[in-house]
């Protein structure tokens, strides 16, 4: 068994119905949106928010969108990422040890998109 590529993620995302895919694109919105608003990657004058109570509060809920993307995308695909509370079996047998870096090429580029829309590594 080899570690999933980003080809093998494509197919994985691929395989989730719209409903799926809505919810987690939902959560994702959530999350930006309300780490917008926390305005930790501001300086002040351009942070949205000025009361850091509120901007707090925005910050939990972003925390709280991530986690629920986590939990979901690991239910989804059990495959991937083991069912709960163990090991994927491409983890747990797996020969074959390539780089984080030769794997997971997730930077939005040309490459990426290739993989993506062609479904070929380059």
């Amino acid at each position: 068994m080899r570690v999933p590529t980003i080809v093998d993620l494509s197919q994985a995302w691929g395989s989730l119905s719209p409903a799926q895919t809505d919810y987690i694109g939902f959560l994702a919105l959530i999350m930006v949106f309300n780490g917008f608003l926390d305005g930790s990657a501001y300086e002040a004058p351009d942070k949205v928010l000025s009361d850091p109570i509120a901007r707090s509060e925005a910050n939990d809920r972003s925390n709280a969108a991530l986690t629920e993307i986590f939990a979901f995308i690991e239910d989804a695909f059990p495959e991937l990422f083991g069912p709960d509370g163990e090991h994927p079996l491409w983890a747990s047998y797996s020969r074959e040890r390539r780089l984080v870096a030769d794997v997971l090429p997730l930077w939005p580029d040309a490459s990426l998109k290739q993989v993506i829309i062609e479904g070929r590594e380059q």
